[in-house]
């Protein structure tokens, strides 16, 4: 017999503070040898027993039914435990940093007790993530705990966290947090704060069979239930990562290395999916996001080779066994490297697409994410789901670029600490403009000390130093909290542009088909704007690499980028625009690919930011002679899906002037925020809608008035600013004889519905419903008339602007105003 209320005479792991925390569980019974007697024998062993006194645990009841509670906004738990015996009691509730609260007191009888709990400590500190409880007592009722009580805990009581976070709050910054992998929970607890400071809404985690399921129907949970405890109490979603084989179950063959033994897939797929029904029935209360396996398409992970009919058995299997436990999981396929075309076909082929509901993707590249292979994989992406799995996202599970130091072969394509950070925001601005749902970097602290490559992707460094990057998931992550992204923003400051050609005519353009096939160009009522635009039919059989639609359109002044509207066709086409400088010099770059069937502004940006942008002929210096003269159109046939015909749609060829921008435009909080970047160092007069905006860059935030003219002048570069501001309008006075003006901005194919509400909220008028806009400042007037043409009375009013985001979730910012006569 083992008196589990005494102090235990050995511990390891876990919080080390020598308390039995429940539930346990019973791992080994170890038999030691007597070295002076017999080394054979036998053992007799049964009926393992447990006897307990009838005193519960402490649980925790959260407002609403939520993982966890915010004191800062009001919000109370309450904690309870049943006495079986009167007694007198100590209920502490201790967080990771050792703040702790209590409360004493003495059970008269045998009914539950139960305590509301702010979440301050006996000092008045605020306790925060996850809480643990001790509830010690005895069974003499006379007022003082006695001095040997019986001690137990609860180590997941209940989490507070720092902020109030819907439910439904779409933001897509995720992390490679690696919890799992911590022993402490202070350590577990450390890395969840810094995931929780910086807004992160997923934390990709490993929940590895091996560890899981060490032997055969043995299950050890304790990491898992440690990291879910964390990330539930700092309001992280997990994603969970069902991977590989655990040793006893591998296919690996006899003498295969220890080390690649779980990357070959099970002998028997019940095995796995036993293990993945056990995990999702433990987690699904907290983990709705399940990642089966890692690069299937790579042979590091799938040996001896990637096996996409094995893979697609496995997705299917898991895909039911997770939905048995979970109908509402989402199921991702393990992290393709790169865009695979050829492996997701054949996942088509095996009828694995419909096991899985989004697309998980691998992102690394060398160069930044403008100008790089990213952007072709993303468009092959989003084109192939177009195409086969409608309504389908893309998870981009791991990304990232690493600061290594060393010399040799261990360091390959390096960054400097400003360039992670650089690359870092400029990712993630990009995935939220695609409405993707989610993009994780890889990985959150540092892995060792040393100048490898592998060591240093890390945006913490082992000793607790935050790298620049970190600062920019800051603040790329607060951005993103509790708001939508609009869309793209416009590729110049001042966000206007001259049409170069409206594409309403033909005339001026001649077809040249590149190694034969077939290309009729028209014009038709599919449009972006005016009367008509191009209708380009194609079929790039054979030997035809594509299209050359030639032409000479000489575009005045001095642009910095050329932009073409394209509807595309799922076919993943490349497509490129090329121009011709004063000296006869020639440029040309990818603008994008002919993805999703809808309107996108593909832009040919003349700082050299764009993929396989190049130039030849003339003085060939690479610098831009004025005028310019756009000469082609290239439509090419594509190389990744294999498609030879189709038909896409060409309009509006237009030029922008001034300091070139990128980024997003987002709604959200009360507030419009312009994410917006450049490749290069450079001084913009950026619109902003309200008289003034703060300005967060790096570490700096500052709040800048607006000239007369509705500007800031802004000093653009790689790492992005946050230009946040309220909604404008227009000094009031008297709204018979002078209308009221709302100013807002806009981003590429914004949705926007503008109406005029009184001060009660009804809606008095609609300006806009539901109109579509392109990027820019934009201008709505009120002319003080209420729908059924009577004048508005003095009073207090709001514009209220809905917008609608790329990933289907909208915004309402309301700016209120008052006619005073």
């Amino acid at each position: 017999t083992i008196d589990l209320t005494k102090p235990a005479t050995t511990i390891t792991g876990g919080n080390a503070n020598n308390i039995l925390d429940g539930p346990i569980s019973l791992s080994k019974i170890v038999i030691v040898r007597n070295g002076s007697q017999p080394a054979t024998g036998t053992f007799l062993l049964d009926n393992i027993r447990t006897v307990s006194d009838g005193w519960s645990l402490p649980t925790a009841t959260n407002p609403a039914g939520a993982k966890n509670f915010v004191p800062s906004a009001g919000q109370t738990t309450t904690v309870s435990f049943t006495p079986s015996t009167p007694g007198d009691y100590q209920l502490q509730l201790l967080d990771p940093t050792g703040r702790v609260k209590t409360f004493n007191g003495t059970a008269a009888n045998t009914n539950q007790i139960s305590v509301s709990w702010d979440g301050t400590s006996d000092s008045g500190d605020t306790l925060a993530g996850s809480i643990s409880s001790v509830l010690s007592y005895d069974t003499t009722p006379d007022g003082s705990l006695s001095s040997t009580p019986v001690k137990g805990g609860n180590p997941y009581t209940t989490g507070i966290a720092a902020r109030f976070e819907p439910a439904n709050q779409s933001s897509p910054v995720g992390q490679n947090g690696e919890l799992t992998t911590l022993d402490s929970p202070a350590s577990v607890d450390y890395r969840a704060k810094l995931m929780e400071n910086a807004y992160v809404r997923y934390d990709r985690e490993e929940f590895e069979w091996k560890r899981v399921e060490p032997s055969p129907g043995y299950y050890d949970w304790s990491k898992f239930d440690q990291t879910i405890a964390a990330t539930d109490a700092r309001n992280i979603n997990v994603i969970g990562r069902l991977l590989f084989s655990a040793p006893w179950a591998s296919s690996a063959p006899a003498g295969t290395a220890a080390s690649d033994v779980e990357y070959y897939p099970p002998t028997n797929l019940t095995d796995f999916t036993d293990y993945v029904t056990a995990v999702v029935h433990r987690y699904k209360g907290s983990v709705h996001v399940w990642e089966v396996w890692n690069e299937p398409n790579s042979s590091l992970y799938w040996k001896p080779a990637p096996d996409p009919v094995a893979y697609a058995a496995m997705l299917k299997a898991t895909y039911a066994a997770i939905k048995a436990e979970d109908p509402t999981a989402t199921v991702i396929n393990g992290g393709l490297v790169g865009f695979d075309y050829k492996f997701m076909d054949a996942l088509r082929a095996n009828n694995a697409l419909s096991s899985i509901d989004g697309l998980g993707l691998h992102t690394f590249v060398n160069q930044s994410p403008d100008g790089s292979q990213s952007e072709t994989w993303l468009d092959g992406a989003e084109a192939y789901l177009a195409r086969y799995a409608p309504g389908k996202k893309i998870w981009i599970t791991e990304m990232g670029w690493s600061t290594c130091s060393s010399t040799d072969s261990t360091c390959p394509s390096p960054v400097t600490e400003a360039q992670q950070s650089q690359y870092l925001a400029q990712a993630y601005l990009d995935a939220a403009s695609r409405g993707i749902a989610e993009i994780s970097w890889w990985n959150l602290v540092e892995y060792g000390d040393s100048g490898d490559h592998l060591d240093n992707f890390g945006l913490v460094e082992r000793n607790g130093r935050l790298k620049p990057a970190y600062t920019a998931l800051v603040n790329v992550g607060q951005a993103l909290d509790q708001k939508i992204v609009a869309g793209t923003i416009a590729p110049t400051a001042n966000g206007q542009s001259t049409l170069v050609d409206d594409m309403a005519s033909t005339s001026g353009w001649n077809t040249y088909k590149q190694g034969g096939g077939t290309a009729t160009l028209v014009t038709g009522s599919g449009r972006h704007g005016g009367v008509a635009g191009f209708t380009l039919t194609y079929n790039f059989s054979g030997a035809s690499t594509g299209v050359d639609l030639q032409t000479n359109k000489p575009v005045p002044g001095s642009p910095t980028a050329l932009s073409l509207w394209v509807f595309g066709d799922k076919t993943n086409s490349p497509i490129y625009i090329k121009f011709t400088d004063a000296t006869g010099e020639n440029f040309q770059g990818l603008i994008g690919d002919s993805a999703g069937a809808t309107w996108k502004r593909m832009t040919l940006y003349l700082d050299g930011g764009n993929p396989d942008y190049q130039h030849y002929g003339g003085n060939n210096d690479g610098v831009v002679d004025y005028p310019i003269a756009v000469t082609d159109i290239f439509v090419y046939k594509s190389l990744v899906s294999g498609q030879s015909s189709g038909q896409v749609y060409l309009d509006d060829l237009s030029a922008g002037y001034g300091p070139i921008t990128r980024g997003v435009v987002l709604y959200g909080a009360g507030t419009t925020t312009q994410a917006v970047y450049g490749l290069s160092t450079q001084s913009a007069d950026l619109p902003i809608p309200g008289p003034s905006a703060s300005v967060t860059t790096g570490s700096s935030t500052s709040t800048v008035t607006a000239a007369a003219d509705g500007t800031i002048n802004l000093p653009l570069g790689a790492e992005p600013s946050y230009v946040t501001s309220t909604l404008g309008v227009s000094a009031v006075t008297s709204l018979t004889s002078q209308p009221v003006s709302l100013y807002w901005t806009s981003a590429d194919r914004t949705t926007a519905t503008i109406q005029v509400l009184s001060s009660d909220g009804t809606v008095i008028r609609v300006l806009r419903n539901q109109v579509l806009f392109d990027s820019g400042p934009r201008t709505d007037v009120w002319d003080g008339k209420k729908t059924d043409g009577t004048t508005a009375s003095v009073g207090t009013y709001r514009f209220r602007v809905v917008i609608a985001g790329v990933n289907g979730a909208t915004a309402t910012v309301d700016r209120q105003f008052t006619r005073t006569k």
